[in-house]
C-alpha cells in the first residue's frame, strides 16, 4: 500500500533538520493554511509562479533567502504548485549547498502527468526554455486531484496537451482510455481522469527509471516538444506549454504520415481525442516567413550540433527518434501547419 503524504513526511522527519514549505503565489491562503497547520514547517515561503518567473535572478534570490534562514543539507524543501514552480524550486534545491532534498505536491494537471515526474529542473535563459538546469530527483511526488477542482480552464487545457503526448507514446490501455473519454471527463475530477493520470505517471516513471539522464530512450518524451518550444518562443509565451505541445504533436504526426510511418487512422483518432479535450485546432503565429522560425529551433537545448532529434510515431505506443529532418525542414513544417 502506498504511503500517505503524512506517513512520508513522518518517515523522513527524524532525518530532516528543517522542513521548508514553498508555494506558488497563485494559491490562496485558504488552500495553503491546512498544509501549514498539518506539517508545521520551520519556514514558509511564497513565490510567484509561471514561466516568466523561471529566471536565474529568481533562482539566486530564492537560494540566498534559504541560506539566510540557515538551512543545512539535512533540510527538506516541500514545494506546492504547478510545473513552472517545481522547475524553479527543484533547481534551487539542486544548487543550494550542492543539493538538498525536495518533494513536490503538484497542483495542475500538467504537473501531475508530466512536469513533477522525472527530476528535470531548470530556469529559462537566452530566450530558451530550461536552458540552465539539472537532474535532481524529488524524494516523492504526492498527487491529490482536489487541486484540480479550482484549476482555470486554460491550465486544464495545458495539462491535456501533455496527457495527449503521453497517451500516444504509451499506447495500450492509456490510449484506449483517452479514446473513450468524453469532454467532461477531461475537465472534471472523476474516475476516468484519475485513471488517466495514474497510467500517465506510471508510464513516464518507468521510462525515467530506465534512462534517468536522457541519454537514450527517455528522449521519446520530447514528442511534440521540439515544435512546441518553438511555438512558445515564437508567440512569446501567449500559448501555454501544453497547448503548444499539442500543436507540436500535430506537426510531428504530419511528418510521420508524410514519411508513411503511420496510417491516416492515427491522425483521425488523435483529432478525436484533441476535440474531446477541447484543444484548439488553429495555430496563429506572428511570423510571416518560415525562415524566421528557424532561430527558435536553434535554441532547442536538445540539439547536437545543429542536428535536431525529432520524435515521430509509427502508431500509438510505437515512437521513434529521427535525425532525418533539418532545422529548415522543421521550420517549414511548422509554418505550413500554422497556415493550413
Amino acid at each position: 500500500m502506498a504511503l500517505t503524504l503524512s506517513e512520508k513526511i513522518k518517515k523522513l522527519r527524524p532525518k530532516v533538520s528543517s522542513l521548508i514549505l514553498i508555494y506558488d503565489s497563485a494559491l490562496t491562503t485558504k488552500q495553503i493554511n491546512p498544509w501549514i497547520k498539518k506539517y508545521n514547517p520551520e519556514y514558509t515561503l511564497r513565490i510567484p509562479g509561471g514561466e516568466k518567473n523561471k529566471t536565474t535572478k529568481n533562482a539566486i534570490r530564492l537560494s540566498e533567502e534559504l541560506l539566510k534562514k540557515g538551512i543545512d543539507r539535512n533540510a527538506l524543501i516541500l514545494v506546492i504548485g504547478g510545473g513552472a514552480t517545481s522547475d524553479l524550486v527543484g533547481f534551487v534545491a539542486s544548487i543550494v549547498l550542492r543539493g538538498v532534498r525536495w518533494a513536490t505536491i503538484p497542483t495542475t494537471l500538467l504537473s501531475m502527468v508530466d512536469a513533477s515526474i522525472g527530476g528535470k529542473t531548470g530556469v529559462n535563459a537566452c530566450e530558451g526554455k530550461n536552458m540552465i538546469g539539472t537532474f535532481h530527483f524529488p524524494e516523492y511526488v504526492h498527487v491529490d486531484l482536489k487541486w484540480l477542482k479550482t484549476l482555470p480552464k486554460n491550465e486544464m487545457l495545458s495539462g491535456c496537451g501533455e496527457l495527449l503526448k503521453t497517451s500516444l507514446l504509451a499506447g495500450g490501455q492509456l490510449w484506449r482510455l483517452c479514446l473513450q473519454m468524453k469532454p467532461k471527463n477531461f475537465h472534471t475530477t472523476n474516475n476516468y481522469l484519475a485513471k488517466a493520470i495514474s497510467l500517465s505517471s506510471k508510464y513516464k516513471t518507468n521510462i525515467v527509471k530506465n534512462d534517468p539522464l536522457e541519454s537514450n530512450n527517455r528522449q521519446i518524451l520530447n514528442f511534440g516538444h521540439t515544435f512546441g518550444h518553438a511555438i512558445e518562443m515564437a508567440t512569446q509565451g501567449a500559448i501555454t506549454h501544453g497547448v503548444a505541445v499539442a500543436h507540436g504533436i500535430n506537426c510531428a504526426l504530419r511528418l510521420s504520415y508524410d514519411q508513411k510511418l503511420c496510417k491516416e487512422s492515427l491522425l483521425l483518432q488523435t483529432n478525436h481525442v484533441s476535440e474531446a479535450m477541447g484543444l484548439p485546432k488553429k495555430l496563429d503565429l506572428p511570423q510571416k516567413r518560415a525562415k524566421t522560425l528557424e532561430k527558435y529551433f536553434k535554441k532547442d537545448k536538445k540539439l547536437k550540433g545543429l542536428e535536431p532529434r525529432t520524435i515521430l510515431l509509427k502508431k500509438a505506443g510505437e515512437p521513434m527518434i529521427s535525425k532525418k529532418f533539418s532545422i529548415s525542414e522543421l521550420a517549414n513544417t511548422l509554418f505550413d501547419y500554422a497556415n493550413q
